[in-house]
């Protein structure tokens, strides 16, 4: 059982032409009945004083008047000729209020979504003499972290076929492409050479894949095995095996394939 005080501590009650209340009385009700209902002098409950009060000369209730916290009131405010002044219904305890935790040094308010909890501050570390730098992390502190630089040299270049990166001293070449392998219907092998479009100083790194799924290089067949000999300057070949599939599974459709290459070339 809680105890409350009921209403304000100590209130100055008025009738309806705003006189004080004086002689009126205060009626205490289970909320929504009225079965009077007693209220109290203290916290403790001790002192029993009913379930009236009267107003006193000054418009202040006789007596301090707590409720039993066993259920809601309904309180009437009578002025001294019995005229109900006005009622007030569901007069209960309040809800306890939030406890905000002992004090945390450097630490924030906040909340877990059911209680109050102090957590450390995020913010940046100070700029000062920081000019030119981002903010960044090590995983555990936020810090000042120096711009990655590119060298003022560097040079994209958009060519035909792919692009071109220098610094002025040297460069490389990234070219792709795509071409076809010939049908070759009396043997499981075929080959084709293709050209990059643009010369490389020395060989390039090349790459070569087919173009399309199972059935590509025959009706039946998966898809054959292939690689890239030759390396040259300007070009190289690309070639198919369908023996994985049988000695007797040939070329006999054309073969799609798209190819990548990298390397040097004059700054």
């Amino acid at each position: 059982m809680t105890a409350f005080r009921i209403l304000d501590q100590s209130p100055v009650y008025f009738d309806l032409q705003g006189n004080l209340a004086a002689g009126g009385t205060l009626r205490f009700y289970e909320s929504g009945t009225t079965t009077p209902k007693d209220v109290y002098g203290d916290e403790a409950l001790s002192i029993n004083n009913g379930p009236e009060i009267d107003i006193e000369p000054d418009g202040r209730a006789e007596h301090d008047i707590w409720g039993d916290g066993l259920g809601a009131y309904r309180v009437r405010l009578y002025a001294s000729d019995d005229t109900l002044v006005w009622e007030r219904d569901d007069v209960d305890v309040q809800a306890p209020g939030t406890t905000i935790p002992s004090l945390e040094t450097g630490e924030f308010l906040t909340n877990n979504g059911s209680i109050l909890q102090w957590a450390d501050i995020l913010q940046p570390p100070d700029p000062t003499g920081q000019s030119g730098k981002v903010l960044g992390n090590n995983g555990t502190a936020l810090l000042w972290q120096t711009l990655a630089t590119v060298s003022a040299n560097a040079i994209l270049t958009v060519v035909s076929g792919g692009i071109k990166i220098s610094d002025g001293t040297t460069a490389k070449l990234f070219l792709f492409g795509s071409d076809t392998v010939a049908a070759n219907p009396s043997s499981p092998v075929a080959s084709k050479s293709f050209s990059y479009g643009s010369t490389f100083t020395s060989a390039p790194q090349v790459f070569a894949t087919i173009n399309g799924s199972a059935g590509v290089a025959n009706p039946g067949g998966g898809i054959p095995c292939s690689g890239v000999s030759s390396v040259g300057v300007s070009n190289a070949l690309f070639n198919i095996d369908t023996n994985a599939f049988g000695s007797t599974i040939n070329v006999t459709n054309p073969v799609p394939f798209f190819w990548f290459a990298v390397g040097p070339v004059a700054a």
